[in-house]
């Protein structure tokens, strides 16, 4: 008997499976494996959207330009990124750091867990950085939203900073403060008091077919309110980019107007639709 030649197949049929073994180990490794580069890009959560979800959407643009939109009526911008293993760090202007578990991130596939609800939340990637300079950005109307959606109080840090910059002390408008405002806005078109002010030919267009967005200041006590009304806008991520900042246009014509109304006292105090070019 060849008892060499049997200590060889023996080694074989050992040797084989664990090969197999550990290729198998190799491939799940790489799978699991987080590339970092590959967040870049505008992510919106798969299912239904509602108010319950804490995040609706996630924008890495760069590394110090990262957006987070929940469902509720405000907006998170943040100055940092970082990826270390499985774990998203989020850094705000406060430097104050927020911890994420990534459980997967690979083919428009983001998937993150460990939010204080508990919930883990599936995404897809709509636009990739890569494809930006080959797409053009979506045009969207007042027209496309519900009359719910069409008063949006912006509460990005973006405005903290314009405030900040001019010395205006900023406030941040409650929901109810919100309502009020486009109440006497409202009742400001119906009544047609901008005739005192306009053209004929530069009228504003019936109320709701405006998108109105909302920032205010305190000016020697009263809160003043201005309220950009637009009846289009253009971006890649739809609503989100009401959100982020004023969105101000130059000419246009009725298309574009700006109000500002003095809660305080209930009214407006100034309002005029733009020129045309």
């Amino acid at each position: 008997m060849n008892y060499g030649k049997s200590i060889n197949v023996m080694k074989n049929v050992f040797y084989y499976p664990i090969v197999l073994l550990l290729m198998a180990s190799c491939q799940l490794a790489e799978d699991r494996t987080i590339a970092p580069k590959d967040i870049y890009g505008y992510w919106q959560v798969e299912g239904e959207v509602n108010k319950e979800l804490p995040w609706s959407k996630i924008e890495v643009i760069n590394d110090s330009d990262i957006w987070i939109d929940p469902c509720l009526d405000t907006i998170y911008h943040y100055r940092h990124f970082a990826i270390t293993g499985d774990s998203l760090i989020l850094t705000d202007h406060q430097q104050k750091e927020s911890l994420y578990k990534i459980d997967h991130l690979k083919d428009s596939v983001l998937l993150i867990s460990d939010f204080k609800t508990g919930v883990q939340l599936r995404f897809h990637k709509f636009v990739d950085l890569h494809d930006m300079n080959n797409r053009k950005p979506m045009v969207l109307s007042a027209d496309d939203l519900s009359p719910d959606s069409l008063d949006v109080n912006v509460k990005s840090v973006f405005v903290n900073e314009y405030y900040e910059y001019t010395k205006k002390e900023l406030h941040i408008l409650t929901h109810d403060e919100v309502v009020m405002a486009r109440n006497i806005l409202e009742s400001y078109f119906d009544k047609k008091e901008y005739e005192k002010e306009l053209r004929e030919r530069r009228y504003p267009y019936p109320f709701n077919q405006y998108i109105r967005q909302y920032i205010a200041i305190v000016e020697n006590g009263d809160i003043i309110v201005k309220v950009n009304l637009i009846t289009d806008w253009q971006s890649f991520d739809g609503y989100t980019s009401l959100k982020m900042d004023v969105y101000e246009v130059d000419d246009g014509g009725p298309s574009y107007a700006t109000a500002v109304i003095n809660l305080t006292k209930g009214k407006v105090v100034w309002f005029m639709t733009n020129g045309e070019a």
